[in-house]
């Protein structure tokens, strides 16, 4: 059996694994009558079984996004951002805030399932401490479960960090798409529209090379309707401007013109120039996304297909790659403008590598460190592969000097001049 096909199966098994999670049910609940409520009270493709997989990965999430967003504006913290021991440092306090945010959540989940009746039946019959511990309990495990199974896709399967449990949450929007095509409420087209346009951002490189035309992805559109959702803005147009304002603030925030020069090796006005393209195509999508979920009048339209088309293209990618040969990570990357330099320089070393996870974290940029890009290569080159790209991606040509600590001791940085 190939290294290919063995890491398929082994995928297949574990999100197996992880919907079983979402079928297990919890204890000291009453599940028929909290089945007739969700019946009566919800559409029938929203329901979810309150189940021990409810937590889940969002803990494990929102921990990674708060670790990288705390590194990314505390300056002595930066460099840990970019630096294989610095990840371990960050890796070690993600869990302690993932189990924090687990053990809350999972105590309201519980708190509020003790407060719900369905008539005069109360959903849990015996209230209290002890269910209330019970539950949080078995709810920290499930989600502990879900960030073990993701470790073991990673590193045994396919998929990039939680690749895993980003699989299932494109699920519910297309079978809600997949219904609604199916009695004639959305027409066929709208979603092929969706997956066309998906499949140009994804793929299309400005003239220069030096960004990808997500440059800014999905996170514009998603924090807009966080903001829509919090201040009670619904005018189209002016969500429409917030998403234009964010694209362009976080297109700069996300490839800053003089890093990406500097790691790439280009003048910067090419930079700019790609970057000016990127911002263009990726903020015309996002507001025709937009326009999607105010004109077909229920939320998330769109979202989870593209989502869907950038997971199944790395995956595909990786599958195509490791049917080549057995393969190993050398270096995870949390900056895509870093990754072709990275190649080229593997490239002249003469080894062959290869990337997954780059499409899904071009829609996530900062906000995605639970999916690195992965730098692929054979398993006996592994620690040569490593001694190139220490020097290149620790910090010497593509970390700023004012991102670096303050220190006497620090030493002067290295320029990275090419291959």
């Amino acid at each position: 059996m190939s290294d290919a096909v063995r890491r398929l199966l082994v995928t297949c098994v574990l999100l197996v694994c992880l919907v079983a999670l979402d079928v297990i049910p919890l204890s000291g609940i009453d599940h028929a009558s909290l089945q007739s409520w969700s019946l009566a009270a919800l559409a029938p493709m929203q329901r979810r079984a309150f189940a021990v997989g409810l937590v889940g990965a969002a803990p494990w999430l929102y921990a990674m996004v708060l670790v990288e967003l705390a590194c990314l504006f505390w300056r002595p913290w930066r460099p840990l951002r970019v630096h294989p021991a610095g990840r371990a440092a960050m890796a070690r306090t993600v869990r302690y805030v993932w189990l924090g945010l687990a053990a809350v959540q999972a105590f309201f989940f519980a708190v509020g399932l003790e407060s719900m009746r369905v008539g005069a039946t109360m959903v849990v019959p015996h209230p209290g401490w002890e269910f209330r511990i019970v539950t949080v309990l078995t709810l920290v495990t499930g989600s502990a479960l879900v960030g073990m199974l993701c470790r073991w896709s990673a590193t045994r399967g396919l998929g990039a960090g939680f690749t895993l449990a980003l699989l299932l949450m494109p699920s519910q929007e297309l079978a809600l798409w997949a219904l609604s095509v199916r009695i004639g409420d959305v027409p066929l087209r709208m979603p092929a529209l969706v997956v066309a346009a998906a499949v140009v951002l994804l793929a299309t490189r400005p003239p220069g090379r030096t960004v990808p035309l997500s440059v800014a992805g999905m996170v514009p559109l998603g924090l807009a309707t966080t903001l829509a959702s919090a201040f009670h803005i619904y005018q189209q147009s002016v969500l429409m401007l917030i998403v234009v304002a964010l694209s362009v603030a976080l297109a700069l925030a996300f490839q800053m013109p003089d890093l990406v020069a500097r790691i790439q090796q280009v003048p910067e006005t090419v930079v700019r120039r790609d970057l000016s393209l990127g911002i263009a195509v990726n903020t015309a999508f996002l507001v025709a996304l937009l326009w999607g979920v105010m004109e077909q009048g229920f939320p998330g339209f769109g979202y989870g297909l593209v989502f869907a088309v950038a997971l199944l293209w790395d995956l595909g990618e990786e599958l195509r790659a490791r049917g080549r040969g057995p393969l190993e990570v050398a270096w995870q990357l949390h900056r895509l403008y870093a990754l072709q330099p990275a190649l080229d320089a593997l490239d002249a070393a003469g080894i062959d590598a290869a990337q997954r996870g780059k499409r899904t974290r071009s829609l996530l940029h900062a906000l995605g460190p639970f999916v690195p890009v992965d730098i692929l290569v054979a398993p006996e080159r592994v620690a040569e592969a490593q001694r190139i790209l220490h020097p290149l991606l620790t910090g010497e040509p593509g970390l700023h000097e004012r991102d670096r600590p303050i220190s006497r001791s620090t030493p002067a940085p290295r320029r990275w001049r090419g291959p």
